[in-house]
């Protein structure tokens, strides 16, 4: 078996650590690793069918995981009949917060409303709905403060959010096969967002009856090789907040004796 990590280039240099894990872990399967540097999202497909034509190139049991953000060249690699990780479905719910929350709404899971345009009333939370790591959110008070995140995020697709009565804590739950791998607890004393990325606080969690049945609820109707469901809290009950297709890891490794990579290398092996 071959596996390909695709990353762009920024998240390649940052996730340099993440991106030996999978190398040795590879090494200790007697597996063959390739990374693969691909362009921003909407540009993968047009890099791969430049330097990779119609993908005869690779071994017909290649495993991809797509690492990039970028579902439609996840799709064009599954239509290609390669086995990729996450899929398509997964891909783009995990960088469209909009779609996801639609998604899970029909779902009859609960969700802070979300709206395409500004509330009349503030508070509320604007972001871009393929951002990632807190960094596009802002908490919107006035006319003011929505005029600067505007501004800040000129060209980008944003979304609007009822702002949740609990800001500054939320549950991420770590999914790998299917399956609930851990939860971490993250909070934040000064930010509404608690992004470990950001400085937010972390700790190993566990889930709550009603966390356990919105996972239950997802995880029936998804098929997640590796990803996170972000919990937040309102009105005393768990929110589904985002999924995040390429999910960081940093919290496991430092907080935990998990060993995430391995176990999603098995959930690979295992269903090949």
């Amino acid at each position: 078996m071959k596996l390909i990590l695709i990353y762009q280039p920024a998240d390649a240099d940052k996730n340099f650590e993440y991106i030996e894990l999978y190398k040795n872990e590879c090494k200790r399967r007697g597996l063959d690793f390739s990374l693969i540097i691909t362009g921003a999202p909407g540009c993968g497909v047009t890099d791969f069918n430049e330097h990779y034509g119609d993908l005869k190139v690779f071994p017909p049991d290649t495993v991809f995981i797509n690492r990039s953000r970028d579902a439609a060249l996840t799709r064009h690699l599954e239509n290609a009949g390669f086995r990729v990780y996450n899929n398509s479905l997964i891909a783009e719910l995990g960088n469209d917060k909009l779609k996801a929350l639609r998604y899970v709404e029909e779902a009859g899971i609960p969700v802070m409303k979300s709206f395409s345009s500004p509330p009349s009333v503030y508070p509320y939370v604007m972001k871009t709905v393929d951002g990632h790591g807190g960094n596009e959110v802002f908490l919107i008070h006035n006319d003011e403060e929505l005029s600067a995140a505007s501004a800040a995020l000129t060209g980008r697709q944003v979304l609007y959010q009822e702002f949740c009565d609990t800001p500054g804590r939320d549950k991420r739950v770590y999914i790998v096969g299917n399956k609930v791998t851990a939860c971490m607890l993250r909070t934040s004393d000064n930010d509404f967002r608690s992004n470990y990325s950001l400085g937010g606080n972390a700790e190993i969690s566990e889930l709550t009856p009603d966390e356990s049945d919105i996972i239950k609820k997802l995880l029936s109707r998804l098929s997640i090789g590796h990803a996170g469901i972000d919990l937040i809290y309102h009105k005393g009950r768990p929110v589904f907040n985002e999924l995040e297709d390429v999910v960081g890891s940093r919290m496991l490794y430092r907080y935990t004796d998990i060993d995430v990579v391995k176990l999603f290398m098995d959930h690979i092996c295992d269903n090949l």
